[in-house]
């Protein structure tokens, strides 16, 4: 895994238990040392399993890093660069994943070490990529 551009990724979900799937995914990954090591990786659900929107996820979100990292939100943002995968919403044209949601939805890919890969993989890569390629840290 190269390094990572971030230093926090967050992941919204639209209900406690679907955070608790994608942090399971989170941390198979982290265990595989399928993701960058100085990556924080984070995932906060709406609250009381009520939809709230990308706008309000962001919000909460935020509020939620600056809460782990026991800062403002502004010291919070001034030194960290963060990425926001909005991922609350069930899969309604594919109901076997409504549940997990879109994000961790399986492809028929596999990466270099034969492991299978998901959309959140794909995604993670995408965004690592061009920043690396200007200079990254």
């Amino acid at each position: 895994m190269t390094a990572s551009p971030f230093d926090d990724v967050i992941i919204t979900a639209s209900s406690e238990s679907q955070a608790a799937g994608y942090r399971a995914h989170i941390a198979a990954r982290a265990g595989r040392g399928l993701l960058p090591m100085e990556t924080t990786f984070h995932v906060f659900p709406d609250p009381n399993g009520r939809r709230v929107g990308s706008g309000a996820a962001t919000f909460i979100a935020l509020d939620g890093l600056a809460a782990f990292y026991k800062r403002s939100l502004r010291a919070t943002l001034r030194d960290r660069r963060v990425l926001i995968l909005h991922s609350g919403g069930d899969s309604r044209r594919l109901p076997a994943y409504a549940a997990q949601g879109k994000l961790f939805l399986p492809l028929p890919l596999q990466d270099d070490r034969g492991f299978g890969i998901s959309l959140f993989d794909l995604l993670l890569q995408d965004f690592q990529s061009p920043l690396l390629g200007e200079g990254g840290r």
